[in-house]
């Protein structure tokens, strides 16, 4: 039984192999018998051969007004600014003040009574190219050291008188502005008030007397009615050589205006 089954066995592998070998030659002759294929070129579209244009593209018309050059904005900015930083006649004029003066100085606390009487000393240089009046002052009040700075300042701007004041009788900064006539300078500003522990209005005229002479004058509310009175006056006289009277001292043609009104 087992030979028999050895002997199916083998004539099954021969006739595999057999159609094996058969099969392989077949295939064999088949590829030998193609023809070779010859690629097909492909057509290049009409946009492929397009010639390639050398003028530059133009920008799509703008209908809108061009927009003005920034060095021309730079150049008005710049003028305006020169208009507003130069000093001008009204700075001119303030050299009048410049030196030293010792003043006559007297004080009411009320109106109506006899004032109080002293003597201060005062000195003026104009700084940054005579664009500021720097005042510093000195003296004894109500017994004790007296010490103020001043500012002084015309601003091209508001065409305006700028003062301010402090002092070391005090804490805050007395700020006044006005115009001048050439002779009489009227500034208005607020003042700190600790008496009322309010702001209170006040005003102060400086008096052009002289080459070597001039007046301050500064009034406030009375502490009796709240009415204006005058509360100080000082006079100045140069010390230290006299010097010519400007022809428009502290603010060239402007007008003398009130401010508080």
């Amino acid at each position: 039984m087992c030979c028999v089954m050895s002997g199916k066995l083998g004539m099954v592998v021969g006739i595999a192999a057999g159609l094996a070998v058969l099969g392989g030659g077949v295939m064999a002759m088949q590829d030998a018998n193609k023809k070779p294929q010859t690629p097909t070129a492909t057509k290049p579209s009409p946009e492929a051969v397009k010639p390639v244009s050398t003028t530059p593209a133009q920008p799509p018309a703008d209908t809108k007004a061009p927009a003005q050059p920034a060095d021309a904005a730079e150049a008005e900015m710049m003028k305006k600014w020169m208009e507003y930083m130069t000093p001008s006649a009204e700075h001119k004029a303030m050299e009048y003040y410049v030196g030293e003066w010792v003043g006559d100085m007297k004080m009411w606390q009320v109106p109506g009574q006899p004032p109080q009487e002293e003597k201060t000393n005062s000195k003026f240089e104009l700084i940054m190219d005579g664009r500021y009046l720097i005042g510093e002052h000195s003296g004894q009040f109500m017994g004790m050291p007296f010490q103020g700075r001043s500012t002084m300042a015309y601003s091209n701007l508001t065409k305006l008188i700028q003062h301010t004041w402090i002092d070391n009788f005090g804490t805050g900064i007395w700020i006044t502005t006005g115009k001048s006539d050439g002779k009489v300078c009227t500034l208005a500003g607020k003042m700190d008030d600790p008496m009322s522990g309010k702001q209170v209005d006040t005003r102060e005229v400086m008096t052009i007397l002289d080459a070597n002479t001039y007046r301050l004058e500064m009034f406030g509310p009375s502490p009796i009615d709240g009415k204006e009175f005058k509360n100080m006056e000082v006079t100045y006289r140069r010390t230290g050589g006299t010097k010519p009277a400007p022809g428009a001292a502290g603010g060239g043609a402007t007008k003398n205006v009130d401010t508080t009104k």
